[in-house]
């Protein structure tokens, strides 16, 4: 990675040109999203895709979403080619310092356990399975996880 350019963190409303980058960011992890998916994260007014971009390309993104008595965190996704150098740790922490203070949630897979109890979440449960309901436009690479973990951010 090198150290010639610093995480640009955007938390803004969703630009036209980022539309592309952050689909093939998804897909590079198994899922597939759509354009018209994307769009919820300008309109919905609760939810948002917060960015990091080393220059101009997009390595790392995370869903924050404030359900008004408590948010969650997902869809937390750094580019393969860039793991190992903190960039989502980055990403979590200063994404939960612009945020109310709220409990904060999050389910990731078993391996990043250890990882999300260093940035200071706290394993509440281990869900058996976790599926979403929606429109159809998003979709996991199966139809539910298991044996994820919730975490709060204490």
């Amino acid at each position: 990675m090198g150290s010639s350019s610093p995480l640009r963190i955007i938390e803004d409303a969703l630009e036209p040109s980022e539309i592309q980058q952050i689909i093939l960011l998804f897909q590079k992890h198994s899922w597939k999203i759509t354009e018209s998916y994307l769009s919820q994260f300008n309109n919905d007014g609760m939810s948002k895709l917060v960015r990091g971009y080393l220059e101009d390309r997009l390595v790392s993104l995370l869903c924050y979403s404030n359900y008004g008595t408590f948010s969650w965190i997902g869809y937390s996704f750094t580019d393969p080619n860039f793991r190992k150098h903190g960039l989502n740790g980055i990403l979590k922490r200063v994404t939960l310092s612009n945020a109310p203070n709220l409990p904060t949630y999050l389910v990731c897979d078993d391996h990043l356990v250890d990882h999300n109890t260093k940035l200071g979440f706290q394993t509440l449960g281990t869900l058996i399975e976790f599926s979403f309901i929606g429109s159809g436009d998003h979709k996991l690479k199966d139809s539910s996880c298991s044996a994820q973990q919730i975490f709060d951010f204490d």
